[in-house]
């Protein structure tokens, strides 16, 4: 397997990696520099690397997760030349080459409630105001699970205490919860009153509730994806451990140039089949040690239950106090009176056929299989003929025509084009990503990439509504 073997948008994706790769200690070595145009080479050098980071880092791992295993190998090798060019491993890089291996080389398919999904996962999201940090690991869930969070529970210090061993604190929301609740009132008022002298006591009252009451799915629904922006749909037992921040071009500019967004960049470690979260957080301090030149101990002390104004209790902190909703977190309404389809109020130019496209590809994201649908070039006879019948009933819905006299046309003859279409028009109307192309049990799949939080129908949560819930 060489470089020329490679397909261009696998090319592109891979120097994305490499680039992340390379500025993940914030350091660019001129042997990385050197390695690196050796790989592109020529005058080509330039034009893949803009091209590279036009997406943030998920994408680019999403391309190259659908590599053969000779391909998988060569980026796996050629990644971990990259990053100890200089000899020496951070543990910035360290964090950064465990991530890339785990789910470009070891990153096993598993089938939860029907749905395909893979064990290790890149996200990415863009930055607004705030910040979460890259020395911390979450434990995060959509609904309650009982063994998982018994085995936390009873073994909170062991976890605590690995990840600790390499610098990382460990956040278990309820017992943040619990230690803001066994200080009290008085004392949570008296802090909050040296730290925002300017907020009211009816605020910080409620923020002494809320965060009291707060639970993990609470703080993945409200916080992660509301305020944070991170795609949290579906969210089973998983760890979440940050990886660092890297930047994207947009397709705008500025007057002086090329403008960039800020992306935070995190691995999510998905515990399937009631796993072991002492085993996991185990078998990743592990990893992350064997490749560790230089280790930072964060001194954290699990069994302290003083309220520091630092680390994570500092952001928990303002996110409850302070922050507004993520304002890339744009709200989709789709109308079924009228067949169309807004931004946050923002009229999107789609007659029927499109618009029904759009909603089709949103209802397979987030209340289908969640893959989205086939793209058309991988989509067999069988798929086909399934998303048409779906289509069509989408079709009927915004058209408001319950009887399905208006037939439309097969979508798979002219899918590409309307595709394109639609990224065109959406584009125009928001500069955030609404589609993306992923590959889900080796398929690529056209899929809605936002939250199903922000999706309405009517005004009503699409996923909450019982015609599409049933459709």
């Amino acid at each position: 397997m060489t470089w020329e073997n490679l397909e261009y948008p696998k090319k592109v994706a891979l120097a994305r990696v490499i680039a992340d790769a390379i500025l993940a200690d914030k350091i660019i070595d001129e042997e990385e520099i050197r390695k690196y145009q050796t790989l592109v080479g020529g005058n080509s050098t330039r034009v893949l690397f803009y091209d590279a980071m036009t997406f943030p880092l998920s994408h680019a791992v999403d391309v190259l997760q659908g590599n053969s295993d000779e391909e998988q190998e060569y980026v796996s090798d050629l990644l971990n030349s990259m990053i100890i060019s200089d000899g020496v491993c951070t543990p910035s890089e360290a964090k950064f080459q465990t991530a890339l291996e785990y789910c470009l080389k070891h990153n096993e398919m598993h089938f939860v409630g029907g749905k395909p999904s893979r064990k290790y996962e890149i996200k990415s999201f863009r930055l607004s105001d705030l910040y979460l940090g890259k020395r911390f690991v979450f434990y995060i869930e959509d609904k309650y699970n009982h063994k998982a969070n018994a085995e936390i529970q009873q073994n909170y210090s062991i976890i605590s205490r690995l990840l600790a061993s390499i610098g990382f604190q460990f956040i278990y929301i309820p017992r943040m919860a619990q230690l803001y609740k066994d200080k009290g009132r008085e004392m949570f008022e008296g802090m909050a009153m040296f730290l925002f002298p300017e907020i009211n006591d009816t605020a910080i009252s409620s923020a002494y509730e809320t965060i009291t009451r707060m639970t993990t799915a609470d703080f993945v629904e409200n916080y992660l994806a509301k305020k944070m922006g991170i795609d949290m749909t579906s969210v089973s037992p998983s760890l979440l451990v940050m990886l660092g921040k890297s930047n994207v071009i947009t397709n705008h500019t500025s007057s002086i140039g090329l403008r960039y967004d800020t992306y935070a960049n995190l691995l999510k470690i998905n515990l399937f089949n009631d796993e072991s979260v002492v085993q996991v957080v185990d078998k990743f301090v592990s990893d992350y040690n064997r490749r560790v030149s230089i280790n930072h101990i964060f001194e954290y002390d699990p069994s302290n239950t003083k309220l520091l104004y630092q680390g994570m209790y500092k952001v928990f902190f303002n996110m409850v106090v302070l922050a507004e909703d993520n304002p890339t977190l744009l709200r989709v309404d789709i109308s079924t009176k009228t067949g169309t389809v807004s931004i946050n109020g923002r009229l999107v130019n789609l007659n029927t056929a499109p618009a029904s496209l759009c909603v089709l590809i949103i209802w397979a994201s987030i209340m289908g299989d969640k893959c989205g649908i086939p793209k058309y070039d991988c989509a067999t006879e069988e798929q086909k003929e399934y998303w048409q019948q779906k289509y069509q009933q989408i079709y009927a819905i915004m058209k408001n025509d319950p009887r399905g006299v208006y037939e439309p046309r097969p979508i798979y003859n002219t899918i590409k084009n309307r595709y394109s279409e639609l990224k065109r028009l959406f584009g125009e109307t928001t500069d955030v990503r609404i589609f993306g192309e992923e590959t889900c049990d080796a398929q690529k799949y056209i899929r809605f990439v936002m939250s199903a939080a922000n999706v309405y129908v009517d005004n009503r949560p699409m996923k909450d509504d019982p015609v599409w819930v049933n459709l």
